[in-house]
């Protein structure tokens, strides 16, 4: 995240902007005077000349190439093979094959 903790710390400062003006006056009034940017706080102040220096080094860049290739290969599934006589179907082969030993109770 290249930036990000710019974004970050400038978020923090408007909020903490607000909370303080929210005090005296309403919180639609104390985020329109934060956003508009005319008494910026120490913490926005810090955040520019950050990013300010930051933009001013010399920046190294590095060529990237990437090389994309496709290899298709035969891939074949097959379904699984399922027996008659395998001990984990043979409780619900049970159950379909049977009928119910009694009638459903009644309740009267």
């Amino acid at each position: 995240m290249v930036g990000g903790h710019w974004g970050i710390l400038q978020s923090v400062a408007w909020v903490k902007m607000t909370w303080d003006l929210s005090t005296d006056q309403t919180v639609t009034e104390a985020i329109d005077q934060v956003l508009r940017g005319e008494n910026p706080c120490r913490l926005c102040q810090a955040v520019a000349l950050g990013k300010k220096a930051e933009q001013d080094l010399p920046i190294l860049k590095q060529k990237l190439k990437l090389d994309f290739e496709w290899r298709h290969s035969a891939l074949t599934v097959f379904p699984p093979s399922v027996c008659a006589s395998s001990p984990c179907l043979r409780p619900v082969r049970e159950l379909i094959a049977s009928s119910p030993p009694l009638p459903p109770p009644r309740f009267v």
